[in-house]
C-alpha cells in the first residue's frame, strides 16, 4: 500500500483542513480521514495508486509507481506506452492504473517531445478501480492540455490511447498505427 509520510498531509499539518482528494480519488475506500491525517486499510487497499496520484503534497507515495524513476526510463527515449496492468496490454512501463499517470508526468513527457501512448483503457469498464481510474485519467489529460496551452509550446508530442475498437480483446498490445487522442476538447479549438 502507499506509503504515508504525515508531514506533508494537509489534513495533518493544518488540522481544520478539509482536503479530502486521496480518499475521494480512492475507488476501494481504504483512505480513513481525520483531523489527524489519513489512515490507509490494508485491507481495503489494492493498491491502484489512484491515491498517491491525487495528492498534490506528494502525502502518499506508491511503491508500484515510482514517478521520478519511471520519468528517467521515458526521457531516454522518442515514444513510451504506459500499459494499465489490471488489462495485461503491452507497454514500456507497467502502471498500476492509467489515471495514476498525473498530469505534470504527462505534460513533462510531452513537452520534452516524448510520444506517449497510454493502452489499456477497453479494460475500465471490467476494472474493480476503472471508474475512477478512467475518471482521473480524463482530467489528468485535460489538465495536461491546459499546462500546454499556458506554456505556449506547440510542438509538445501527441498523448494517446490505442483506438479500441480496434484493439484485440486480451493483451492487444501497442500498435502506433491506431492512435487517436483522448480528450474532450474544451472549446472545440485547437489541440495537440
Amino acid at each position: 500500500q502507499p506509503e504515508y509520510r504525515a508531514s506533508r498531509c494537509t489534513r495533518f499539518r493544518y488540522r481544520y483542513s478539509g482536503c479530502s482528494r486521496c480518499a475521494d480519488a480512492c475507488p476501494h475506500e481504504a483512505v480513513e480521514l481525520s483531523d489527524e491525517g489519513i489512515k490507509i486499510s490494508a485491507a481495503a487497499c489494492q493498491n491502484c495508486a489512484l491515491c498517491a496520484a491525487a495528492c498534490p503534497t506528494e502525502a502518499l507515495l506508491a511503491d508500484n509507481l515510482p514517478r521520478i524513476e519511471v520519468l528517467k526510463r521515458a526521457a531516454k527515449q522518442p515514444e513510451v506506452t504506459f500499459a494499465c496492468a489490471p488489462s495485461e496490454s503491452r507497454g514500456d512501463e507497467i502502471v498500476p492504473c492509467l489515471g495514476a499517470l498525473d498530469a505534470a508526468m504527462l505534460a513533462y513527457l510531452a513537452s520534452r517531445g516524448i510520444a506517449v501512448t497510454l493502452a489499456g483503457t477497453q479494460h475500465c469498464a471490467e476494472c474493480a478501480h476503472g471508474a475512477r481510474g478512467e475518471a482521473m485519467l480524463g482530467l489528468n489529460l485535460e489538465a495536461a492540455e491546459s499546462l500546454r496551452h499556458v506554456a505556449g509550446n506547440d510542438k509538445w508530442a501527441e498523448i494517446a490511447v490505442p483506438d479500441e475498437s480496434e484493439a484485440e480483446p486480451d493483451k492487444g498490445g501497442h500498435n502506433s498505427s491506431r492512435r487517436h487522442l483522448f480528450r474532450r476538447p474544451s472549446n472545440g479549438v485547437g489541440g495537440w
